[in-house]
């Protein structure tokens, strides 16, 4: 029997403000420095990784995310280089009337669905993920803060006179 929600690590209730207002139990908040690109990585995942670290919300991604980084690179080249693969797979299989047919294969036990939609479909469920875990979503940029950035307003009192601004 389960015991409920999986506890938020404390790293990511820093992050979010704290909302429950419980307190905190001391840790050790991940080191700062820089990640370095893997060398296995293609030309492609380069790119993806290098994109991604500069969409990133500053101060955010930790070298202790590395791991997930990689795994999120690797899942979007995994992505796009199924869904090339659909493409050409399309322009071959055109009909005479113009339309592709990409859906369905033909195979030794009759016509099933095209595993590089299976591909497509994982991919798409992993890197959903991981961009929730990562700040890469516009929910969870919302949701997210970093101590490299100052706050939007000093202290409550400006806050509120922002807000009576923002009313006029």
């Amino acid at each position: 029997m389960g015991r409920g929600r999986k506890p938020k690590p404390t790293g990511l209730k820093i992050a979010l403000g704290n909302p429950g207002k419980r307190p905190i139990r001391n840790c050790v908040i991940a080191p700062r420095g820089a990640m370095q690109c893997p060398a296995y990585f293609s030309d492609e995942e380069r790119v993806i990784w290098d994109h991604s670290l500069a969409a990133s919300a500053l101060g955010v991604i930790k070298p202790a995310d590395q791991e997930l980084l990689i795994t999120f690179c690797q899942q979007v080249a995994i992505q796009r280089q199924a869904m090339r693969e659909l493409k050409v797979m399309a322009e071959k299989n055109k009909q005479v009337d113009g339309s592709t047919s990409y859906m369905t294969v033909t195979t030794e036990r009759g016509v099933v669905k095209n595993p590089l939609l299976t591909v497509l479909d994982a991919s798409a469920k992993t890197i959903r993920a991981l961009a929730s875990e990562l700040g890469f979503s516009p929910a969870s940029r919302e949701r997210l803060t970093s101590d490299d950035q100052p706050p939007l307003f000093g202290d409550k009192w400006e806050k509120f006179e922002h807000s009576l601004n923002q009313a006029n």
